[in-house]
């Protein structure tokens, strides 16, 4: 039998707006509402901790719905879904998520802003101990520096492989003009409302 997928994200409160456009956009391009299982959360703490709390989050959803067959995606909050994202509906695999692509090194790690998972024991497990080092990591993007770290950890141990995502789920206006960006349609377009704070913070040395 074919998983349904349900659609999941998480906003602060200077995030709701941003995720109310989301829910709009997948709405729109064909997503039933009652797949779309969005959340307000009453987070204390500077962005870094607030945003550290993804994989917890999506733990706490796999539990959720541990007894049906379904596909979680997460999309970011600060995004919009143009075309119906087909490979997300249509997934088989434990865990799907994009590489980031670079242009010398041609790939150089996950992107954490939209990906696919199953709900089973050995995924849940997984994202256990990215939560783990993601409590720990010091990085201007925590939840892709933590899964780097705890996918370079424990993924043999893991029992499952990841499916490579399209790019064109992870894209954003800063990589159009790179490769493999400018060959393909974006599904799902980031806004990357966090880079401010990023900004903000590179002086800061965190």
């Amino acid at each position: 039998m074919k998983r349904k997928t349900i659609y999941i994200s998480y906003a602060t409160n200077d995030y709701i707006d941003r995720m109310k456009n989301l829910y709009h956009s997948l709405v729109n391009v064909g997503i039933p509402k009652e797949r779309i299982d969005f959340s307000t959360l009453n987070l204390e703490g500077d962005w870094f901790s607030r945003v550290k709390q993804k994989p917890y989050f999506i733990h706490c959803k796999c539990e959720a719905y541990a007894k049906s067959d379904i596909n979680l995606a997460w999309i970011d909050a600060d995004a919009e879904v143009v075309k119906f994202p087909i490979f997300f509906e249509e997934f088989e695999g434990d865990w799907g998520m994009a590489f980031e692509y670079d242009a010398q090194k041609n790939k150089r790690g996950w992107l954490a802003n939209a990906f696919i998972i199953n709900i089973n024991d050995k995924v849940k497990d997984f994202i256990l101990k990215w939560d783990l080092f993601n409590r720990a990591v010091r990085s201007r993007t925590p939840n892709q520096a933590s899964f780097k770290q705890a996918w370079s950890a424990y993924g043999d141990d893991c029992g499952f492989d990841i499916t490579e995502v399209p790019v064109s789920y992870t894209w954003y206006e800063k990589h159009k003009g790179r490769y493999p960006y400018n060959q393909t349609e974006p599904i799902i377009i980031h806004d990357i409302a966090s880079r401010e704070t990023i900004r903000k913070t590179k002086r800061s040395g965190y």
